[in-house]
């Protein structure tokens, strides 16, 4: 039984982290998601908004390419610039993925009291603060590593 905050938050995010990898395509399916809410984008800017290496996404994409759900249009203004862009079955399938989230994030609301909500988007918060300003502290030490 974990006896301090930090070893109960280390135990919950394990938790989280192990339900995720239970999801082998997750990481494909935040790329098709982030591009449709993007619009046309390079993969360097969905590095950036998924925090991940920009080779991981170059693998994502060329995993999702050979499915037919994204292809890679060169920038006619910067020719060293690949844009993202869905192709029609990858727009239906992140469009469904988005319904299919949004559904099962209601379900889970639902099941909470309104306490519970207020503290879960009170905590959530303040985590994504403090991972992000714990993240570019690394990136400015040079200390940084990307899954």
């Amino acid at each position: 039984m974990p006896d301090t905050e930090a070893q109960r938050l280390e135990g919950l995010l394990a938790e989280l982290l192990a339900m995720m990898a239970r999801h082998a395509d997750s990481s494909e399916e935040h790329v098709l998601v982030e591009v449709l809410t993007a619009g046309e984008v390079t993969q360097q800017q969905i590095a950036d908004r998924l925090g991940l290496d920009k080779s991981r996404i170059s693998r994502l994409c060329t995993s999702l390419e050979r499915k037919d759900l994204l292809e890679r249009v060169r920038d006619e203004s910067n020719r060293r610039n690949l844009s993202l862009r869905l192709t029609a079955a990858g727009r239906a399938e992140a469009l469904r993925l988005r319904r299919h989230w949004r559904e099962r994030h209601e379900e889970m609301l639902a099941a909470m009291t309104g306490r519970e909500r207020e503290g879960l988007f009170l905590g959530l918060g303040a985590l994504a603060r403090e991972m992000t300003v714990a993240h570019r502290a690394r990136c400015a030490a040079g200390r940084v590593r990307h899954l």
